[in-house]
């Protein structure tokens, strides 16, 4: 068999091979290999011809040839598209088995993500860490501690909760208490060039890589998408982009019971920014935990009924770069007022 061929057998892409984003680059990663490196060149037809492989499971070469066709692949390049892939570990033998768990190459990633990579105590190792972040910083500025909505969108401002037990007060104060209490921010924060924040739930890095929107009825009985600034403590309304930035969605109904939808969004950036290996995704999982358990203990001490739902409505920003990322987890919030 020539260099410039492919056994006709069966392909499927390989088990252990992720795709990183980091600023505008983009690193291949494959922990069994124990190798990373950058793409030079990512063709926007190439995350539709590696869905169309995954989808498929297992592909011979001809199938194979046909998807990436079919994926916008240059008739004249599909070919060496599939030898590229198979020199690169993308795409390996059918049946192929995952390395086993104590793999030295899996295992250094395993410790990667439960032991720390430097002892901060050492204040050389601290300093060595912050030049590191601003080496970042030269290639691509880092994201800010909470998502960034438009000044001129309206706001509703919710009242900071008391020092004090109990659940009295309007259907506004327990939200916000809600809402603080889960994923506000408690204060500000930096490392170097890059923004963190504090609050309630613990977090890898203090990177907080959650956003939360709120959707509920506003006075016009219409149901409202808001976005939870954590910074300003606030709902901002959330219309889709031929919507005229409104007034009346600002206004939450008012009643005795009060029920909303709450979504809690990924916002990869700020993890990705600051860990550029694919050991930061467990880190992530870990979090999704500590947020919604958070959510649940401070529900449950405002006496509010919180149920996970699997409704996929997602309010987002118009703004490429203003976009609440995708929804992990939801849940329906519903309490009374106490009299």
């Amino acid at each position: 068999m020539s260099e410039t061929q492919m056994d006709p057998g069966a392909w499927a892409v390989s088990p252990t091979v992720a795709l990183l984003r980091v600023g505008e680059a983009w690193l291949m990663e494959d922990p069994a290999r124990g190798s990373h490196r950058i793409l030079n060149n990512l063709p926007g037809w190439l995350g539709r011809a590696l869905a169309a492989l995954i989808s498929a499971e297992t592909v011979t070469t001809e199938e194979a040839h046909f998807a990436l066709k079919a994926a916008g692949v240059p008739e004249g390049h599909v070919g060496s598209c599939l030898r590229s892939f198979t020199a690169a570990g993308v795409l390996v033998h059918s049946g192929t088995s995952r390395p086993h768990r104590d793999a030295g190459s899996l295992r250094d990633r395993q410790w990667a993500v439960i032991s720390p990579p430097v002892d901060y105590r050492d204040p050389t190792a601290k300093d060595a860490d912050v030049q590191l972040m601003y080496r970042y910083a030269e290639q691509a500025a880092a994201p800010p501690c909470a998502t960034q909505a438009p000044e001129t969108w309206a706001r509703i401002p919710l009242p900071k909760p008391e020092r004090t037990v109990g659940t009295g007060g309007s259907l506004l104060d327990t939200l916000g208490r809600l809402l603080y209490l889960t994923n506000g921010v408690q204060s500000e924060i930096e490392f170097g060039p890059l923004p963190r924040s504090r609050r309630t739930p613990p977090s890898f890095g203090a990177s907080h890589p959650f956003d939360i929107s709120v959707r509920a009825s506003s006075d016009t009985g219409e149901r409202t998408n808001y976005y939870y600034q954590p910074v300003e403590h606030a709902l901002v309304v959330l219309p889709p982009p031929e919507q005229a930035r409104g007034t009346d969605s600002a206004r939450l109904a008012a009643g005795k019971e009060f029920e909303v939808d709450l979504s809690i969004h990924l916002a990869i950036e700020r993890v990705h920014w600051r860990y550029r290996t694919s050991t930061v995704y467990p880190t992530v999982l870990l979090d999704l935990g500590h947020v919604t358990e958070t959510l649940r203990l401070v529900a449950q001490s405002l006496d509010i009924s919180l149920v996970q739902t699997s409704s996929r409505t997602e309010p987002t920003l118009p703004k490429s770069d203003h976009v609440l990322g995708p929804i992990l987890r939801q849940y329906r919030a519903h309490w009374e007022q106490k009299s």
